[in-house]
């Protein structure tokens, strides 16, 4: 028998002695699921590579046949369980991030990758002072700035009679919106013509490439380069500007006599940077998409958002700051829906069991299994969010408005939450009240299928959202 003859007779026996042992052996053999995604991850791998992007949207399906817990990889359990989300996804958990899934190559060295709550938290403790609620509102001017800007530039759009394309004009917004306030260096992405920045013309194939084995468009090395420059510009000048991350480099320097923590090289922040840059860029960026639609494609929503706006600024010359547009309950309402609609990240965020194993739903899970829950599945709960596929800004007005907001897990939860939640929602107050308030946007030819979504991680749209814009009056 030659070797390619043994090499035929042997890999057969090998895979189905897998599955054999996947479907009746394996520690997660008890756990009901597909016994095709029990046995290989070609399952998933169908539904994400093959029909881009799809798995996360059959998790709803699964869940109605099996019930709260899901076996949807050979190795990895799907929970729907608010209970069991918040045990995992808890202050000081013990279930670590599952690396393999986190560990993209451009956020080596960020808090992103970090598996473990222990070394990520002190990293994520240098962050957090100049993310703090108090802290954006003193440097919300630094929003303020870009957003008018932002509103200026549709305004000569408008006046000039062109279709706007705001899908890449909100991610051309976010961008310099997160620079302008980090760095005080943005990359004017705002400028391009058609919002054609090339890293936000080409993010689907950066998101597409982190599934499809890491290969990535060549032109998305372009935000590797931006990102560490700002770095580098930062570090020969830091006293030029008081920004975040001047002031993460003058506390966290080899000559800031601070013990607690190591100094971090320029691969460290150029990672930091890229993971701020891509997280609040294309999060904030997408519920600005999402819920501008909604608003623009229903009269009774547009017509209520309106009036509370022109009730409570009258005069576009004297635009509030967000503490106080935060005290506006429809625009809240609008804004809460348009953070369900988009999810954050809508997929699974797999996390690891602790080795003294843990108890979800009522069943024990043995140690090192992963654990994954969807946002999207929860937000699309139709015993918390009775019609979850309609957009309703009116649930998140009742008297069980609280409850809602249990229930509400764009930003996640606990110790690895979003950690610019403060700085995204400062955005989302201030954009939604200004451009509502000052412009007069319609849709042109986009529908809802446009805004259909498949899931890399962050959702991409099939469509773009196009309006056309013209101003309002200054007083009414």
């Amino acid at each position: 028998m030659t070797l390619i003859e043994l090499f035929i007779l042997i890999v057969p026996l090998f895979l189905i002695q897998r599955v054999i042992y996947r479907l009746w052996f394996h520690p997660l053999a008890r756990f009901p699921g597909p016994k095709l995604a029990a046995s290989t991850s070609l399952y998933a791998a169908y539904f994400n590579l093959v029909r881009g992007g799809q798995y996360t949207m059959k998790l709803p399906e699964l869940h109605r046949k099996y019930g709260p817990i899901v076996r949807t990889y050979p190795n990895e359990l799907h929970i729907h369980d608010k209970e069991a989300y918040d045990q995992v996804f808890s202050i000081g958990t013990s279930f670590d991030k599952y690396r393999p899934f986190y560990d993209h190559p451009f956020g080596e060295g960020s808090h992103f990758n970090m598996p473990d709550l222990k070394t990520s938290k002190s990293r994520r403790d240098m962050f957090a002072p100049y993310l703090s609620k108090a802290t954006v509102r003193k440097m919300e001017p630094l929003i303020r700035e870009t957003l008018l800007h932002f509103i200026e530039i549709l305004l000569q759009a408008g006046k000039e009679g062109q279709v706007i394309n705001l899908t890449k004009g909100y991610h051309s917004f976010t961008t310099d919106a997160f620079l302008n306030y980090g760095w005080r260096r943005p990359f004017h992405a705002m400028e391009y013509t058609n919002f054609q920045f090339p890293s936000i013309a080409y993010m689907n194939d950066f998101l597409i490439g982190a599934v499809l084995i890491r290969t990535f468009h060549p032109l998305i090395r372009n935000i590797f380069s931006k990102c560490r420059q700002l770095v580098l510009d930062v570090m020969r000048d830091p006293d030029s500007e008081n920004t975040l991350f001047s002031n993460l480099l003058a506390r966290h320097s080899k000559d800031s006599g601070m013990t607690d923590c190591s100094p971090l090289s320029v691969n460290d922040l150029t990672a930091e940077t890229i993971v701020f840059l891509v997280g609040g860029e294309e999060s904030t960026a997408n519920t600005l998409i999402h819920g501008t639609f909604h608003i623009l494609n229903n009269d009774a929503i547009k017509s209520h958002l309106l009036q509370e706006l022109y009730e409570n600024i009258p005069d576009i010359n004297a635009l509030p700051d967000s503490l106080a547009l935060e005290k506006l309950p429809y625009l809240t309402a609008v804004i809460k829906e348009s953070l369900r609609f988009t999810h954050g990240p809508p997929g699974r965020l797999p996390r690891v069991v602790p080795a003294a194993g843990a108890r979800l739903c009522g069943r024990d899970i043995p140690p090192n299994t992963i654990v994954s829950m969807s946002h999207y599945v929860y937000h699309n709960d139709e015993k918390i969010f009775p019609n979850p596929e309609a957009f309703m800004p009116e649930r998140w007005m009742g008297d069980d408005s609280h409850y809602l907001d249990k229930h509400l897990i764009s930003f996640s939860k606990g110790s690895r939450g979003c950690i610019g939640i403060n700085l995204a929602y400062a955005e989302l107050y201030l954009a939604f009240a200004y451009i509502f308030r000052v412009l007069d946007l319609d849709l042109h030819e986009t529908q809802a299928e446009d805004l259909e979504w498949r899931d890399f991680y962050a959702p991409i749209t099939k469509g773009q959202l196009k309006v056309t814009a013209c101003g309002r009056n200054s007083v009414h």
